[in-house]
């Protein structure tokens, strides 16, 4: 069996008492954006003054392969003066102010890169839009590191969405008083002031992209009124139902295949399970048990866990994953529900590309209506995707919710809720794993019901 309590019964107080940590870091993400420290971000750059990231670019997009959309590739950032030996790193957010958001943080300070002149080509924005979109944000700021503890306490990928999520408060509230820099960390509440004492601003230009023309798709560039930096940036529109190009043509057929075109909901994908848990041997595929703070158990036609209490406060937990079916490229399914419990703080949803318990995808949604993804990496929070947001298509208190992730082989992952698009990101951290269903709250006794588990993936 893949879940740990199959393996060691007498671990169990332990490891849901570790858990419990990692799960409190993810609870307590809904008051809080700072994930805790990065390790990525202790790496050294080959002796800088501020360590190098050890990261690809970060890049979140707020967009769906069906609907409209714009991508907009940069390939050149130019910063007209640092100093030299200087670190340069480059945030760039397309944001739409009534809507979604695309956003990339280029952690630079490599050894060998042009820190004057950053291509960003292999890392497109892509936002989606509809016909009441006015029009969209596209902002861009290089900054050099004078420090890096604020950085180190909050991570950069809570940076970064606190960034995303500040400006695009900034612009809905219209303060032209102000800089874009300076409004979005206004705008923050707090949680970007210890990072903006620790950086030196080399530039930073905002321009707007509008409707007109097919949002004036071309090669356009701009540049700050200081001069300090400029900008050279592509806009493409895709209209509804139209597919995506990839960036790059693929050399084979069998690269094709991993395109979006050939993975979209009439790609011929296979059903290879359909758990409703109404058979005998859906207790073969699920850990079943119970202890003083648990029960896990196929009841009703569901997977269902109880959770009693917490051995170590703030959180009780339980999980139970799969075995026997691990997944690289897949669409995964689950519909889920709360029945018992407070329904301001239950929170439930899925480990994906699950590995043990310490590493894993997670994918939570809240009795609340808010959803929240990070990796969790080594028995800790190594990289926050979204944190907690509300969305009005997550249905709150017990009402029952379809989850549904789309994972590519190449890294690449779209999330639904009641079959509305949520967000897509890009992470490879894990190349496949198994999946398990959690559950967690602060106040006891509280019940989550997996209630369906449907799993598709290319034919082989």
């Amino acid at each position: 069996m893949s879940h740990s309590r199959h393996i060691s019964r007498n671990s169990t107080r332990a490891r849901l008492g570790i858990m419990a940590v990692i799960l409190a870091a993810l609870l307590l993400g809904a008051c809080s954006s700072a994930p805790g420290s990065d390790r990525a971000s202790e790496a050294n750059g080959g002796g800088t003054p501020v360590p190098t990231p050890a990261i690809e670019t970060l890049v979140v997009t707020g967009t769906t392969a069906s609907g409209e959309r714009l991508r907009v590739i940069i390939p050149a950032i130019t910063v007209a003066e640092r100093a030299e030996g200087e670190p340069v790193r480059v945030f760039v957010a397309l944001v739409d102010p009534g809507g979604t958001y695309s956003y990339l943080l280029y952690p630079a300070n490599r050894p060998g890169e042009d820190a004057d002149r950053i291509a960003l080509a292999g890392t497109p924005l892509e936002i989606g839009v509809t016909e009441s979109t006015p029009r969209v944000a596209l902002w861009a700021f290089a900054y050099t590191p004078t420090g890096s503890a604020a950085a180190d306490a909050l991570g950069l990928d809570a940076i970064a969405t606190s960034l995303a999520l500040s400006f695009r408060e900034w612009l809905i509230a219209g303060d032209a008083a102000d800089d874009p820099l300076a409004g979005t960390v206004t705008a923050s509440d707090g949680a970007l002031f210890e990072w903006f004492a620790e950086i030196d601003v080399l530039g930073q230009e905002l321009t707007w992209l509008d409707p007109g023309s097919d949002w004036g798709a071309e090669l356009g560039a701009v540049s700050s009124p200081d001069g300090a930096l400029s900008v050279v940036f592509d806009v493409d529109y895709f209209p509804a139902g139209e597919s995506t190009p990839a960036i790059g043509e693929p050399d084979t057929e069998a690269e094709a295949s991993l395109t979006p075109e050939a993975t979209d909901e009439n790609a011929p994908y296979v059903l290879v399970l359909d758990e409703t848990f109404d058979d005998n041997t859906a207790a073969e595929r699920w850990y079943q048990g119970r202890a003083e703070t648990f029960v896990n158990e196929i009841l009703g036609g569901g997977y269902q866990i109880r959770l009693l209490g917490s051995s170590r406060r703030p959180v009780a937990l339980s999980w139970g994953s799969l075995s026997g079916l691990r997944t690289s490229q897949a669409r995964v399914e689950a519909e889920m529900r709360v029945t018992e419990g407070d329904s301001s703080d239950t929170i439930y949803g899925l480990w994906l590309r699950y590995q043990d318990d310490n590493n894993f995808l997670y994918v939570g949604l809240s009795s609340r209506g808010e959803y929240r993804i990070a990796i969790v990496s080594n028995n800790r929070v190594q990289r926050v995707i979204q944190d907690w947001q509300f969305h009005p298509a997550i249905g709150t208190g017990s009402a029952m919710n379809t989850l549904s992730v789309e994972m590519f082989a190449d890294g690449r992952h779209e999330v639904r809720v009641n079959d509305v698009f949520l967000l897509s990101f890009l992470d490879r951290t894990y190349g496949e794993g198994s999946i398990a269903f959690f559950c967690s709250a602060r106040v006891t006794p509280a019940t989550c019901r997996l209630e369906s588990l449907r799993i598709w993936q290319p034919p082989s």
